[in-house]
């Protein structure tokens, strides 16, 4: 990676330039260049290798090239998982725009779209003036997170459709990550959690269900998840096996503490992959406990209402209580 990193560098610095009278006359030999950089931020790029995260890797490089711009020159950042959610990207023209641009891109849950991302790169090069464009890409060369909708890739993005996007003088650069040492070990999924307990009270324990998934092709032994409330944790277990290819579902309870909104938050420990080993949910734990009675006539139930009032006074370290008797 180093050594691309060098040699894309070298590239960059190769291009033309205004060169005669005309370039002096203007002040300047410098031709000015348009710059788009794809970079994949599917969920696989969050995994790591002997250099780090791989979404990290290629923010540095495409930072590191970025230094070679100047004044007039202008660079496109288009993360290829974000694409199609309503985003428009535009140059943006001063380093510290474009490194801003570059540490704004995040793992997204959908896959890198490499046609979409290339042609958008297309239609920004063919709005510019400049002499110089280039196009970047930096991915970890997933296949199936390189979706194409149209199967028009093939091979990747030096496959022949390319060349109807781009004219001949648009230089087209690749940088493949994770070709180091990978994390090796299994990569396990928490798919979903929901509430099992239907009625929440502060102080009553709320149990919830978790789904683990082991996505590689060996046994995961002592899986360890853990439960938060507002950051804190409240339960803790341990799955001795979950084999491969197969999912495991587990309960995991603790007891709200305070009433009002509970952010809560399931927790497998790290992985190969740990884009996918947290889920998220909401509670909403009441200041008071509410009790309905449905009768047609609603006076005769007076007695019943009085009975609960007596019972739930008495009892001890109980909710408030709010009885509605309710006409059928």
């Amino acid at each position: 990676v180093r050594t691309l990193l060098v040699m894309a560098l070298m590239l960059a610095f190769a291009r033309p330039a205004m060169k005669g009278y005309l370039g002096s006359f203007f002040g300047s030999s410098h031709a000015n260049t348009s710059m788009v950089l794809l970079i994949d931020n599917s969920a696989s790029m969050s995994r790591s290798d002997d250099r780090g995260a791989l979404l990290k890797q290629a923010k540095d490089a495409a930072s590191e090239i970025t230094k070679v711009l100047q004044e007039g020159d202008e660079a496109t950042i288009i993360p290829l998982a974000s694409i199609g959610r309503g985003n428009e990207y535009h140059p943006v023209h001063t380093k510290r725009d474009v490194l801003v641009a570059i540490n704004d891109v995040r793992i997204a849950d959908r896959p890198a779209l490499l046609a979409d991302g290339l042609r958008m790169a297309s239609s920004v090069l063919s709005n510019s003036h400049n002499v110089n464009k280039e196009v970047y890409l930096f991915s970890d060369d997933q296949a199936r997170n390189l979706r194409d909708e149209n199967a028009a890739i093939g091979s990747g993005p030096d496959s022949s459709h390319v060349s109807k996007l781009f004219d001949a003088s648009t230089k087209l650069f690749t940088m493949t990550l994770g070709n180091g040492e990978h994390i090796t070990g299994r990569n396990l999924s928490l798919d979903s959690l929901r509430p099992v307990t239907t009625v929440f009270e502060p102080g009553r324990p709320i149990q919830f269900e978790a789904w683990i998934r082991n996505t590689t092709s060996e046994a995961a032994q002592n899986v360890v998840i853990s439960l938060f409330y507002n950051g804190d944790r409240v339960a803790q277990k341990t799955i001795s096996t979950i084999v491969d290819n197969e999912s495991q579902h587990v309960t995991l309870d603790g007891p709200a503490r305070g009433s009002g909104a509970v952010a809560i938050r399931a927790e497998l420990e790290p992985d190969a992959l740990p884009f996918d080993n947290i889920r998220f949910a909401v509670i909403n734990v009441p200041v008071s406990r509410r009790i309905g009675i449905f009768a047609k006539n609603p006076p005769d139930v007076s007695f019943i209402k009085l009975a609960l009032e007596q019972t739930l006074s008495e009892a001890q370290g109980s909710l408030p209580f709010v009885t509605e008797v309710k006409p059928l």
